[in-house]
């Protein structure tokens, strides 16, 4: 996601990351006057499953863990909301 503060104050944000409708990850930043921040958020999913991802207001979609005995599944996004 990307963060963009257009005006000419800075401010500090936040943003939520949300997986099947429970907060996941939470990322403050500051943003100065006429900066942008990116920000990205990794998923681990430990059961399998199929799972809802949003960041902020903005839908990513869904993920899949497939059934293994493999580790950990790990799902990264990067959203620009431009």
């Amino acid at each position: 996601m990307t963060l963009e503060n257009d005006g000419n104050c800075g401010g500090r944000y936040t943003v939520e990351s949300i997986l099947d409708g429970e907060q996941y990850e939470e990322y403050n930043a500051f943003v100065g006057p006429s900066q942008t921040k990116h920000v990205t958020f990794t998923y681990v999913f430990e059961k399998p499953g199929t799972y809802t991802i949003t960041v902020g207001d903005q839908s990513v979609g869904t993920a899949e863990r497939p059934s293994s005995r493999d580790a950990n599944f790990r799902f990264g996004c990067t959203i620009d909301t431009e």
